[in-house]
């Protein structure tokens, strides 16, 4: 039995010197020609270049990405047409990915016209882990939505789109991909006016194409083929409306991402934080952990977590290529065991997880404690994507990045909100009228509740008390590790470790009896470590976590109040649920492809307390 996390990479061949799936026995495209194949069936069938011309915003949906040359086409057709939309997302399905040596293969032979971008993209590519991976290129204009699924899981993608190609290998090698239900998924994703097309010209799948409610066509196949079809939905192409202006109230992990998210959409922020500067409360740790919280069945707090790390991941190893400082350190994170029960645990989570190894492996306690730099008495997991980052850091870089389109409202509290038309009017604590917005998110952690909009969502306080030790660059641990706490390298030249988490206790004070706590931790996770520590020697901070009760993120709207969204609920994972979190009101805003599975973004929805 298959991994839950385990992917079969393409089993790549070639025939006369053209790319071939094994296991389906077919082609990967013709032999006159991947870009050419592309440009006659797929942009040309569903209207393309002159179908995107002067809009703000296109999607694309395929049910088949293959070598990725339907994408690198469009890509290139985007680039070079002035005319172009604004931003374009391509959202693909593929279950069986090439891996990344097999795509330098395949594209070092490649059409030389897609060469550069099929290099660009190599160090793009996500790891083998099921999901939708989201790949921002063009500094942020361009989306890749890459998602290692079946084809069968398209009920998974949440999006209305522009057009469809729709692609795999023939109904008679892989009858799957040409299902009756499959293709009235895709129909069912299709806005008014949305084109389809395909190479294939069969009977069967002309009839079920117009089933599922589209007009169908043949037209003029490819380099000698005689027909391909094409269709489309009855209606008039329009756009999906966008908001002309948005507050988002917060300036800590959450509110930075998902200002940074939208500025990178060219949609107007303001983002209003009531303290002098952003990354404060919650988000002013010297340190926090990057990791994923892996579990045997892969739960919702699993699938989140991973989502999480995995993209912050590729977002500051992004930065870090293009020479911009990233607040982090890569290198890596052990989990420790408690004792052998829970190394065996450990040890089948990943026997039925089945992950990729760079991604999470078990160590034993020799190998960790040579990685660690100091001797631990088990081994554990072992997430060489993980590693810490610097909050208060990542929150001002972020901001940085976000350009013109922020503006950044510091010590200034928002007091209450009032719905107005067409939005919402800010106030502040003294009535007086901050600014009038199209919508509102608020993203203020642990405070959202002070709103009455948002008075009955279960968002409690949750003091955490960081301690601070000195430490010297290259002195042990020389990674982050995990043990019912945590402890990080040196940096800036002090190491954090803890932290307590007391849902309700509002004390804002260093408490030398939560230093104590933290040494306990400390001790439990390297043997011997705080030997000569101190308590009253210890510096501290206290930031207050916003805590819900089943340790999810809640995004999504507020009630039935149009425009009015939440983003909070990260607890002690803001780290791990920031990105993609933010991703995803940005999606719900603006109307766009969802960034995460349904079924995963549906956990976070804040309607999910009313249902209980």
């Amino acid at each position: 039995m298959a991994g839950i996390l385990e992917l079969t990479p393409a089993r790549l061949q070639w025939r006369e010197d053209v790319p071939a799936h094994g296991d389906y026995d077919d082609v990967y495209h013709s032999v006159h020609g991947a870009l050419a194949q592309s440009r006659h069936v797929f942009l040309g069938g569903t209207g393309l270049p002159q179908a995107w011309a002067g809009r703000a915003n296109f999607a694309i949906l395929e049910t088949g990405f293959g070598l990725g040359g339907n994408f690198l086409a469009t890509w290139a057709a985007w680039r070079s047409d002035p005319r172009r939309a604004q931003r374009l997302d391509f959202v693909s399905l593929e279950k069986h990915p090439l891996t990344a040596e097999d795509w330098r293969c395949v594209w070092a032979h490649g059409e030389p016209e897609l060469r550069p971008l099929a290099q660009a993209l190599a160090s793009r590519l996500p790891p083998l882990v099921p999901g939708i991976h989201t790949l921002e290129l063009d500094e942020g204009r361009v989306r890749l939505f890459l998602v290692y699924h079946d084809a069968a899981t398209i009920g998974e993608i949440e999006g209305r789109f522009d057009a469809v190609y729709l692609d795999g290998f023939a109904p008679a090698k892989n009858p799957a991909m040409w299902s009756e239900a499959l293709i009235a998924e895709v129909a069912q994703r299709m806005k008014p006016g949305a084109r389809l097309a395909t190479w294939c010209a069969a009977g069967e799948v002309r009839r079920r194409l117009a089933a599922a409610g589209l007009s169908v066509h043949p037209a003029s196949g490819f380099a000698g083929k005689r027909e391909m079809t094409v269709a489309w939905r009855e209606g008039v192409l329009a756009e999906e409306r966008r908001p002309g202006r948005v507050a988002v109230i917060g300036a800590g992990v959450a509110g930075a991402n998902l200002a940074h998210a939208l500025a990178r959409r060219g949609v107007p922020v303001t983002l209003f934080e009531r303290e002098a500067s952003p990354g404060q409360g919650a988000s002013g740790n010297l340190a926090g952990v990057l990791r994923w919280l892996p579990s045997a069945d892969d739960n919702r707090l699993s699938r989140w977590t991973r989502a999480g790390t995995l993209a912050a991941h590729a977002m500051l190893r992004e930065w870090e290529a293009q020479g911009i400082d990233a607040p982090w350190g890569p290198s890596g994170v052990a989990h420790l065991a408690r004792d052998e029960a829970q190394a065996r645990k450990q040890r089948i989570a990943l026997e039925r997880l089945v992950p990729p190894p760079e991604v999470l492996t078990w160590l034993d306690a020799a190998t960790l404690s040579e990685r660690i730099g100091w001797p631990v008495d088990q081994g554990g997991w072992w997430f060489g994507i993980g590693g810490w980052i610097g909050p208060q850091r990542w929150c001002r870089r972020l901001l940085e990045l976000a350009g013109s389109c922020l503006t950044l409202r510091c010590a200034t509290a928002v007091g209450s909100l009032e719905p107005c038309a067409p939005g919402w009017r800010v106030r502040d604590a003294e009535g007086s009228v901050l600014e009038e917005v199209d919508a509102v998110v608020l993203a203020a952690g642990a405070e959202v509740p002070s709103f009455a909009q948002a008075a009955s969502l279960p968002i409690r306080p949750a003091r955490g008390q960081v301690s601070l030790a000195p430490a010297e660059a290259g002195s042990p641990p020389r990674v982050t590790v995990c043990r019912n706490g945590y402890v990080t390298p040196e940096v800036s030249g002090q190491r954090a470790f803890g932290a307590t988490f007391a849902v309700g206790d509002t004390d804002p004070a260093v408490r030398p009896a939560d230093h104590r706590e933290n040494l306990v931790k400390l001790e439990a996770i390297l043997p011997g470590y705080t030997a000569g520590l101190d308590p009253a020697s210890l510096e501290g901070r206290v930031g207050f976590r916003p805590a819900v009760p089943d340790r999810l993120p809640v995004v999504g709207p507020v009630g039935d109040a149009p425009g009015l969204l939440v983003l909070s609920g990260f607890g002690a994972r803001g780290l791990a649920f920031a990105v993609p979190a933010a991703r995803l009101a940005a999606a719900l805003l603006c109307g766009e492809p969802w960034p995460l599975e349904r079924t995963t973004a549906l956990a976070a929805d804040p309607a999910r307390f009313a249902r209980r």
